[in-house]
């Protein structure tokens, strides 16, 4: 029997930890096998995933996780054509055996499983169990290209976390699919995630004791940088209860609402300004009902006492902070308290 496995054993911010991840795979241009070539959508741009939009094939894995075991697969490809992507979903529902998955732009031709991510990766979705359907807010989109300024070649990499608690090998297919922008000029702005919250260690006591935990960073300290949020995609294990993210002195958070693991979804918020020199803070509350406290990690699942505290950000202007000395060394992971150095994929 496989049991479903608690979010972010592996994998944060499509980080991977080296010994603990399967095998990748790699797509041959040209071979049918390359999703990122198929025809644009001719569907609705109005901001709002209907019947009428058109969903195409982006990329998707074949993997198999042996008895017991739980980690990364990997499928990589290269982007061989720009993209204007306002709408992302999972092909189909999410495997009992996947729990979440990230979609990831890169310069790196493989899947590296060694490193901490670099600033020019971009993190462009990520989906949890629920419904993990994305319209992007109409006038902004994610913008694909084959290379980026410093004209490197780029990758698209899906990494999906399974996790197979039975006593026989389990293997699936995971697949997303996107909703192109027919007209390139009606967007107004490019967007992509960081990720925010708290990574470093902090303690939730057993026995349902209802414990909050803040992450505060000031994401835009370089003069003259601001971040607009547009959407929120909060992320926690079992224990989790609510979500609120929130602009430190503004009586209206950007978004505050109930958690439900087995329901994650991703919220289109109000265009919020976060200013520069601002602190934004990811509040997390849990109810922990384990007979153990549980501490920070991405690696060990819940019950053995372990958890995290994350909400993605789909913000504009894409990138992070230039000001190398508050955070651009972390791409992605820019707004995560703790140090974004022990995170590897």
């Amino acid at each position: 029997m496989v049991i479903l496995a608690l979010a972010m054993r592996c994998l944060v911010v499509g980080v991977l930890v080296a010994g603990a991840c399967g095998a990748s795979h790699q797509a041959t241009p040209g071979d049918g096998s390359n999703p990122i070539d198929g025809p644009t959508s001719t569907g609705s741009d109005a901001g709002t995933a209907d019947a009428a939009w058109d969903w195409q094939p982006l990329i998707s894995n074949n993997w198999t996780m042996a008895a017991g075991q739980s980690g990364i697969k990997c499928m990589i490809m290269p982007i061989t054509q720009e993209m204007w992507i306002d709408g992302f979903r999972p092909a189909a529902a999410m495997d009992p055996a996947n729990d979440h998955q990230f979609v990831i732009v890169t310069p790196d031709s493989g899947c590296l499983l060694d490193r901490a991510l670099n600033p020019e990766d971009e993190l462009i979705y990520a989906a949890g169990l629920g419904d993990a359907q994305l319209a992007l807010p109409t006038g902004t989109a994610v913008h694909v290209t084959p290379k980026n300024a410093a004209n490197q070649s780029l990758n698209l990499v899906l990494y999906d976390h399974i996790a197979n608690e039975g006593s026989s090998p389990v293997s699936g297919t995971s697949a997303i699919e996107v909703h192109y922008v027919a007209d390139p000029a009606t967007v107004a702005h490019e967007v992509d995630m960081v990720l925010g919250g708290n990574g470093s260690m902090w303690n939730v006591p057993a026995n349902d004791q209802p414990t909050s935990i803040t992450g505060q960073c000031f994401p835009t300290t370089a003069a003259g940088y601001q971040w607009h949020v547009v959407a929120v995609w909060p992320h926690m294990h079992e224990s989790g209860q609510h979500v609120t993210v929130s602009i430190a002195g503004q009586t209206t958070p950007i978004f505050d609402g109930g958690y439900d693991y087995q329901h994650e979804g991703t919220y289109v918020v109000p265009d919020t300004l976060v200013d520069t020199g601002a602190e934004l803070d990811v509040r997390c509350t849990l109810a922990n009902a384990n007979p153990v406290a549980l501490t920070y990690d991405e690696i060990m699942p819940e019950p053995d006492g372990k958890t995290v505290c994350w909400t993605g950000l789909y913000k504009y202007p894409t990138g992070t902070d230039p000001n190398t000395a508050t955070g651009t060394a972390y791409g992605p992971e820019a707004c995560v308290v703790g140090s974004p150095a022990q995170y590897k994929r």
